[in-house]
């Protein structure tokens, strides 16, 4: 018996040794960059990529801080977004501020048809060194919610997912195009995406945003080893909260508004991109989003994803999202 107790023992020591070590070496290796990448310190892109870059999104929040930071370094900068009066008076502020540099405003909505061949008219005779690929946003709710329009979805899939990899496709194989070619710069170019930690974590009631974040990130990765290369750098951050117009509207979910009261300003984001640009691939910007990472390693993602049905329609937002169902199906 003595000998039997004292096998089990050395089996569960042996166990949780193994365990340690696993989760000592998955936690070090996602700190260890975490804690380097926070020496970086401000780089100035033009001299390390080129004078033009194209920003989505860039009318307000997190692209309009990339654009102005871009335009204090000299870099003409392509501002693509909705077609109203904030892009109207926000480039015409920025052509004000900067005058050494050129301001040209595309206005295009990226979750429809034809916002594509508007960018590229406008791009088409400039040396495109740099894309931002900001532009993207939450629609809350029941994904599928007879009352609300399919096209309302679809519109934003391709706002937050396929506007980024048809953009990044045209200006990187246009970078990919002149190989052979000396270029201005130590580097071809750079492409940036605006991820989520909101991609770390299944997030019913804002399946969209959660899901396309989540490609984004991968694609972004993807790409960076296809490219690097050849000397064109991808980076995709995932900010923590960002003080902005995303978190505004009556039907935005709780957990997204209770998170403005710890957000910090788009300049934030914009200071992260400029330090990491070419130095890191994947940059996970704030504490919050660094403790999501670190919770879904000490907590899979599976047992999340079995654990979500039972306890998300407990929330208050499933119960209001579920009232306005209830109703809408009833008058039918």
């Amino acid at each position: 018996h003595f000998f039997a107790l004292a096998h089990k023992i050395m089996l569960l020591w042996l166990i949780t040794v193994v365990l340690a070590i696993f989760g000592g070496l998955s936690l070090a290796t996602y700190l260890i960059p975490v804690l380097l990448q926070l020496l970086n310190k401000e780089q100035n892109l033009k001299e390390k990529y080129g004078s033009w870059a194209v920003v989505t999104g860039a009318s307000s929040g997190i692209g309009l801080a990339i654009t102005e930071k871009l335009a204090r370094q000299g870099v003409s900068v392509v501002m693509v977004a909705l077609d109203d009066d904030l892009l109207r008076k926000e480039s015409e502020r920025v052509r004000r501020e900067y005058p050494a540099v050129t301001i040209v405003s595309v206005g295009a909505d990226l979750g429809a048809e034809g916002y594509l061949p508007k960018v590229e008219e406008a791009t088409k005779d400039k040396d495109i060194r740099m894309v931002f690929c900001n532009a993207g946003y939450l629609v809350p709710g029941l994904f599928a919610n007879p009352a609300q329009p399919a096209s309302r979805q679809l519109a934003n899939l391709e706002c937050n997912l396929g506007s980024a990899v048809r953009l990044s496709r045209h200006f990187v194989s246009g970078m990919l195009s002149k190989v052979g070619q000396p270029y201005p710069g130590r580097r071809r170019g750079l492409v940036a995406f605006t991820s989520s930690s909101a991609g770390f974590l299944p997030n019913p009631l804002s399946i969209l945003y959660s899901s396309t974040k989540a490609f984004l990130t991968n694609f972004a990765c993807g790409l960076a080893g296809e490219v690097r290369h050849f000397g064109v750098d991808v980076i995709v951050i995932h900010p923590s909260p960002i003080a902005s117009r995303f978190a505004t509207g009556q039907d935005m979910l709780g957990p997204v508004k209770a998170s403005m009261n710890i957000a910090k300003p788009p300049s934030v984001i914009a200071e992260d991109l400029f330090a990491n640009a070419g130095r890191a691939v994947v940059r996970d910007s704030g504490w919050v989003t660094v403790l999501m990472k670190i919770m879904v390693k000490a907590v899979d993602f599976n047992f999340l994803a079995e654990l979500f049905p039972w306890f998300v329609p407990l929330s208050g937002d499933f119960k209001v999202h579920k009232e306005k169902l209830l109703a809408a199906t009833k008058k039918e």
